[in-house]
């Protein structure tokens, strides 16, 4: 259930399965995909989901999940605390998540599916959950591998529990379940609103924005960097997945496709997001995205959404699972086909524009997740898609097949793969002194280092988030 959706149910706690065979015995890799929408909407069950083509191409098992979200998954507050979860609050769509990998690990042998080898891979709130399940102790020995696409362990995946109840409180407020109420009293005024009540309150958020999960003590026993510094997190084989222009889509969503906006605006969008910037640092960012720099503020603003939001928290990520697990981290950043269709933008966004929208936006927040599906094989009178962007689709989804399968991404798992552009290409895992990222350009891949491309721009970000974990909120309200 989720804001202004007709027909929305409570009962969402289901997942779907495709599987090329009937033999119970045949112990093939599972692809688990964890859905995005920034924690507030989506499904499972979404165009471009469909884990048909993809099961029969790679011989995998394929399945993707539903989980509760927004208010309903997230809500935390005092007195709201589950007993039967170790005392959690603000973790209910973890724990759906969890529940699922649960099954999966107890029935997927039925499907042909081998529970030692099960991937759990999403993108954007599900590459944020992929991330979260590998610091969150109970969900250890719930998957083999993880493969977050344009994922983060901090930035919109997390809420502070101070804040986490203030924007419960907001809540609480709006339904007339807090002023002058005990906490059981509140819990229980809150048990008795209708849920699509509850769902609709989430609008008197205003500037809190969205609703994340919360930073409890308990399923998530502190910030995610920290119990990544601290070697906390499972140590399974990590594929952290990129767009070249991650930052493009939320930038014009938030700007109203104002593609002029001013220093001012720039900051004031930023923040919407939320992106945190707090005050101490403004003349750092300034320094670091300007109209000189980028060529304009809007193009400051997808620069920034894109390093903040995506590319250094996996890098921070990146880093620490090299430094403390001895399975291998990769990390790729994937760049549209070209010269390309405009096939995969104009599906997703018609009416938006046609080949120049597409070239301008370019690998937006989510480009290659209808890729990895092998939409356009599934699809393919839908469209006037390039050959290559066809061999292209099939790759990604190899890669990931292979790396359910092998815990490495090469060779891919393709049956529709007939060209190599990688063969005989070495794709080096991370360690202390070779960290280097795969620049995903279809016809010429190339390898640039991690320091090189994401050091310098990342350290800002870096900063504002360790001072954040030390004053224990993202927010200067």
């Amino acid at each position: 259930m989720q804001p202004d959706v007709e027909n929305a149910s409570e009962d969402c706690l289901f997942l779907n399965i495709w599987t090329p065979t009937t033999d119970t015995s045949a112990k093939l890799p599972v692809r688990v995909f964890i859905h995005g929408g920034g924690f507030q909407t989506g499904s499972g069950s979404d165009f471009g989901y469909g884990g048909c083509q993809i099961a029969n191409d790679s011989n995998v098992v394929a399945v993707t999940i539903n989980y509760r979200l927004g208010v309903l998954g997230f809500l935390a507050l005092p007195g709201l605390e589950d007993s039967t979860a170790g005392g959690t609050t603000g973790t209910w769509g973890l724990l759906d998540q969890r529940s699922a990998l649960g099954w999966i690990q107890r029935n997927i042998r039925a499907f042909g599916g081998d529970p030692a080898k099960v991937m759990i891979t999403g993108q954007s709130a599900g590459g944020y959950s992929v991330m979260l399940h590998t610091v969150m102790p109970g969900s250890a020995g719930l998957f083999s591998s993880a493969a977050p696409v344009s994922g983060s362990a901090d930035v919109m995946a997390f809420d502070f529990l101070k804040d986490a109840y203030a924007k419960g409180r907001a809540v609480a407020d709006a339904l007339q379940c807090n002023t002058g109420l005990s906490m059981a009293e509140r819990r229980t005024c809150l048990l008795n609103v209708r849920a699509d009540v509850i769902v609709g309150a989430q609008k008197a958020l205003g500037g809190w924005g969205q609703i994340f999960p919360a930073i409890d003590g308990k399923q998530i026993p502190k910030a995610p960097l920290l119990l990544m510094q601290e070697g906390k997190m499972a140590r399974v084989p990590m594929l952290f997945g990129m767009e070249a222009n991650e930052g493009v889509l939320e930038a014009s969503a938030i700007t109203q496709f104002n593609f002029y906006i001013n220093k001012t605006q720039f900051l004031d969008k930023l923040r919407e997001l939320p992106v945190s910037v707090p005050p101490a640092f403004e003349s750092r960012l300034f320094k670091q995205y300007n109209e000189r720099a980028d060529g304009s503020w809007f193009l400051s603003l997808t620069h920034a959404i894109t390093d903040a939001g995506y590319w250094c928290p996996a890098y921070r990520a990146a880093r620490y699972f090299s430094r403390h697990s001895s399975s291998p981290t990769r990390y790729y950043i994937t760049n549209t086909v070209k010269p390309m269709s405009g096939c995969f933008f104009n599906l997703s966004f018609p009416g938006v524009g046609g080949l120049d929208a597409a070239q301008f936006f370019d690998a937006y927040h989510g480009y290659s997740v209808p890729l990895s599906f092998m939409v356009p094989q599934q699809y393919p009178d839908a469209c006037a898609f390039k050959p290559a962007e066809l061999q292209f689709s099939s790759f990604l989804s190899g890669i990931l097949s292979n790396f359910a399968a092998n815990r490495t991404p090469l060779p891919p798992r393709s049956a529709s793969l007939n060209q190599k552009p990688l063969a005989g290409f070495k794709w080096p895992s991370w360690n202390s002194s070779d960290q280097k990222v795969l620049w995903l350009e279809w016809g010429k891949p190339g390898f640039i280092a991690a320091s090189e491309l994401l050091g310098a721009r990342c350290k800002i970000w870096d900063d504002i988030l360790d001072y954040n974990i030390k004053r224990g909120t993202s927010y200067d309200m």
